[in-house]
């Protein structure tokens, strides 16, 4: 039997995931009534869609100014231009950590500290982990919510912790494996660190005020709290390798997790479609972003 050619390996992968993906969310349709959910989106209010959408952009906006805090020199410009292509490889590959590392490695070949630029892109994504733990237990604080949604928060502060003191040795790691970093270059204060988290703690509230707005839209009542610990979970989720885009991954969270609250199926379904659909501009505005020139030269 002949092996399969390196060049198609790739292509294979993601054809894999996609099915996975369709599957998953045939299973959903089959059990939702996809109908409803579809006329539920096409009553969304055009203010309430239009909302939804501004809010995304400035959340957007705010993922490219903590990206310059642990990033130093970036002009904004090019803070949000990587942040949109981020934005692409997220939502084309199978779980949203593809697009950091896609980034992290664009900014590598552009930066004079390469291992510096790489790290920051981790470290980034450490302190907006953390600030998404700690929403989730502030909401558990203030709810009945059930002790696991504690637990995994806790849990994920403490992984969190670990990981941050052990980035001490990724610049050697790092050089090993050609990102180098340049001596001279400038680095983040620990004080650029603290801001950055508190706006990852403004980013994490602000998407799941875009959950509650397009959800209340539709007819779903949570509580603030509630709103939280659905944001939050389907965040994890989507972070599962198995699906392109989240799909079917991120039907079957929310509809799971809103019926737990006792919502209807077909309003989490139609929640899913639009938040599918904001997923899709952001990788729509990456692919513009991808095929521009930056003035550094990426």
């Amino acid at each position: 039997m002949n092996p399969i050619p390196s060049s198609l390996r790739p292509w294979l992968w993601f054809a894999a995931k996609a099915a996975i993906g369709g599957g998953a969310f045939a299973v959903v349709i089959s059990r939702v009534p996809l109908r409803e959910a579809l006329d539920a989106v096409a009553r969304l209010p055009v203010g309430t869609a239009a909302l939804a959408l501004g809010l995304t952009v400035l959340a957007h906006a705010i993922t490219a100014e903590r990206l310059r805090l642990v990033l130093p020199g970036m002009t904004p410009g090019q803070a949000f231009r990587f942040t949109l292509i981020g934005l692409l490889y997220a939502n084309v590959l199978p779980t949203p950590l593809a697009g950091d590392a896609v980034k992290a490695v664009r900014l590598a070949r552009i930066h004079v500290a390469p291992g510096q630029a790489a790290l920051a892109v981790v470290r980034d994504k450490l302190l907006g982990f953390a600030a998404l733990a700690v929403i989730a237990v502030a909401a558990t604080a203030t709810g009945e919510m059930p002790p696991v949604v504690t637990a995994i928060a806790a849990g994920l502060i403490a992984a969190i912790a670990l990981v941050w003191r052990g980035l001490s040795r990724v610049p050697w790691l790092a050089e090993k494996l050609g990102f180098g970093t340049v001596e001279g270059a400038e680095a983040p204060a620990p004080r650029h660190y603290v801001v950055n988290f508190v706006w990852g703690i403004v980013f994490q509230i602000l998407c799941a005020v875009i959950f509650a707005v397009i959800g209340g839209a539709l007819g779903l009542e949570l509580d603030p709290a509630q709103w939280v610990v659905v944001y939050a979970t389907v965040t994890l989720v989507l972070l599962l390798p198995v699906t392109v885009a989240g799909l079917g991954l991120r039907e079957g969270t929310l509809v799971g997790v809103l019926a737990f609250f006792g919502q209807n199926e077909a309003a989490a379904l139609a929640l899913s479609l639009c938040l599918l659909a904001l997923g899709l501009l952001g990788a729509l505005a990456g692919l513009v972003a991808e095929t521009g020139r930056d003035r550094a030269g990426a």
